[in-house]
């Protein structure tokens, strides 16, 4: 690293380290912890004391046992662990750290559980799409997933582009069908 005394990086490098740690991977890491606490004030706790832990025992990070992406998810699984285990969110390294935890609000869980849902269901869609007829699965891919005009679809398909719009549509209703079937809600 750039600025190092004593075998040991400075702060601008340490900061660096955290930055791109933090864009990498707390979007994820709060959307993890949510998909399995479903609180946004725990998912936020455990994320905010993954970092500061992470930030408290940088000096322990050895780049030759793995990446430092890997070892941050470690430290979330450890406190996810805890968490399970006692009920509670540890915030001692936050407290430390004098560290503040953002708010997070019902609504940001709305959002976060949303998007989880959709990851979840898109092997759903993908596996849905690839039982419906050929023509109709490629008209479909075409528009929706590489969203190309109907006249590329037409295109694409070797079809016209009234055939195309024809296809899409069909293909659609039955996915949307498929999906509200296969719909948590429908199945209880």
């Amino acid at each position: 690293m750039g600025g190092q005394r004593d075998g040991r990086p400075d702060e601008d490098d340490v900061r660096d380290v955290f930055v791109r740690l933090y864009d990498e991977h707390a979007a994820d890491l709060v959307r993890w912890f949510a998909s399995r606490t479903y609180s946004a004030e725990v998912s936020a706790d455990l994320c905010a004391e993954t970092y500061a832990v992470a930030i408290e025992q940088y000096h322990r990070f050895d780049p030759a046992r793995g990446e430092a992406g890997a070892w941050l998810w470690g430290i979330a699984r450890n406190l996810l662990r805890s968490f399970h285990r006692t009920g509670a969110v540890e915030h001692r390294a936050r407290a430390r750290l004098s560290m503040r935890t953002p708010a997070i609000h019902e609504d940001d869980l709305d959002v976060i559980l949303d998007r989880i849902d959709a990851e979840l269901r898109a092997a759903d869609l993908l596996a849905a799409i690839d039982e419906l007829p050929a023509a109709t699965a490629a008209a479909v891919r075409a528009r929706v997933v590489e969203r190309r005009t109907y006249d590329e679809v037409a295109s694409a398909c070797g079809c016209s582009v009234g055939a195309a719009r024809v296809r899409v549509s069909r293909g659609l209703s039955a996915l949307f069908d498929r999906l509200d079937r296969t719909a948590p809600e429908a199945q209880r």
